[in-house]
């Protein structure tokens, strides 16, 4: 019943607010100054979760605020947050894992996937939704950008555009049609171009071309 944002309306700063479309209340009083930046007021069950240094979850209920994760920092920079599969998915910053997948119910925060192990990142971007599937563009160390398939477990490659460490998704975004996956990568080749992968293989309905 109510819509929940990000605002300034006294001295203390961009904080959460309410409003129930006649009035408006000041829900907290510490957050950060580029609170909800990255990950916006987001509804996750009972709770209102967002980005405030770390990920956090404001609590109607008992009007508390709590840190999902306090390891986790840096969410959401290059993702945003996207929902799939009854959980929150986005980007990470985790010292001695690096930036890679993360994972949230609302009740807690985790790493998902620790692809490129050690200090290494694999920097995960793009997410978006494909038929029932999550996929993402990769920085491999050694192979560049390659796009992922998200799964319970962890990542599954689907294809990589170049051989080579080369960039994918510097530009644009991941622009999913019925057909296909197209994004923007870098090749010895031919540049920076557009690229497209069909995503048959993940829906079952494959295109033949003729």
């Amino acid at each position: 019943g109510y819509y929940w944002f990000i605002a300034t309306s006294d001295l203390s700063g961009p904080q959460l607010h309410r409003s129930d479309g006649n009035s408006m209340e000041r829900m907290t009083s510490s957050l950060s100054n580029d609170a909800g930046m990255n990950i916006p007021p987001t509804v996750i069950g009972e709770r209102i979760v967002f980005d405030s240094g770390n990920l956090v979850a404001f609590v109607p209920s008992n009007a508390s605020l709590i840190d999902l994760n306090s390891t986790i920092q840096e969410v959401g920079e290059n993702t945003g947050i996207i929902a799939h599969n009854g959980l929150y998915w986005f980007d990470c910053g985790i010292p001695m894992y690096g930036f890679e997948l993360c994972a949230s119910d609302g009740l807690s925060a985790w790493l998902h996937s620790d692809y490129a192990p050690g200090m290494d990142s694999s920097e995960p971007s793009h997410l978006s939704i494909v038929g029932n599937n999550l996929v993402t563009l990769l920085n491999d160390p050694i192979e560049g950008g390659e796009l992922h398939l998200v799964t319970t477990s962890g990542l599954e490659l689907l294809w990589d555009h170049a051989p080579g460490n080369l960039v994918s998704g510097s530009h644009g975004e991941l622009w999913v049609t019925s057909e296909m996956v197209y994004f923007i990568a870098d090749s010895t080749t031919y540049g920076l171009e557009m690229y497209g992968w069909s995503h048959g293989e993940l829906d079952s309905e494959w295109i033949i071309i003729v």
